[in-house]
């Protein structure tokens, strides 16, 4: 037995500790000890009204997803290298271990964040976040931006590939990613970085974004370089 899928009614302390399992799906209902998990294990999702502590998880555990109820600090996860958080989760994240490759938070995170895992690839961040990323995005290739996100952009890391904005963002970019692929709202593909592109701001045309003025920054540089061959 390598996996167990529990229900969303199930809300009892179970000892998991003598059974070798990779992966664990926790519904719904529970919300207690989970200190009692096999160290074989891989997975684990926890549903939507966990909010227990996490900071004794398995050492072999790589990835973890925990539901909308959970807002509890986290400074002592194992080597993961996936991490997903939901609705209600604000705490601060500067101490995620350095395996991490993807992060995804929630609706209402807003914290302030000083310092992430130097392998982290992909960052999403929800609703709420509305904080300076300056500092943070040196090794990032994939960023998403919630949808209040609207500030200054003065320095962009120079290994993003692709970057996802609300259509309402309307901020300056002073320096923007040389691997820049693709450019993204949540509701469709704005903008090929690699190609002149006209369909930004249409259907709102009274509110010029700076989005629209790094495509044609990027576009022309582009011209000039093959002019210049």
């Amino acid at each position: 037995l390598e996996e167990i899928i529990i229900g969303d009614s199930f809300n009892k302390n179970i000892d998991f500790r003598a059974l070798r399992l990779k992966r664990i799906t926790i519904g719904n209902a529970f919300n207690n000890d989970i200190n009692f998990l096999s160290e074989t294990i891989e997975y684990l999702e926890i549903g939507n009204n966990f909010n227990g502590n996490v900071n004794l998880l398995p050492v072999n555990l790589k990835y973890l997803k925990l539901g909308n109820s959970f807002n509890q600090e986290i400074n002592q996860l194992p080597e993961l290298k996936t991490l997903i958080i939901g609705y209600s989760f604000n705490q601060e994240i500067n101490h995620l271990p350095n395996s991490l490759q993807t992060l995804v938070l929630g609706f209402k995170f807003n914290s302030q964040i000083n310092n992430l895992p130097i392998n982290l690839k992909e960052l999403r961040l929800g609703y709420c976040f509305n904080k300076n990323i300056d500092d943070i995005t040196e090794n990032i290739e994939i960023l998403e931006l919630g949808y209040l996100f609207n500030q200054e952009i003065k320095k962009m890391g120079s290994k993003i590939k692709e970057i996802i904005f609300n259509y309402e963002f309307n901020s300056c970019i002073y320096k923007y990613s040389e691997n820049l692929e693709k450019i993204t709202n949540r509701e469709k593909v704005l903008a090929s970085a690699m190609d002149s592109v006209s369909t930004i701001g249409k259907g709102n045309q009274s509110k010029s974004t700076k989005v629209e003025a790094l495509i044609d920054k990027r576009t022309a540089n582009r011209t000039n370089s093959g002019m210049e061959r």
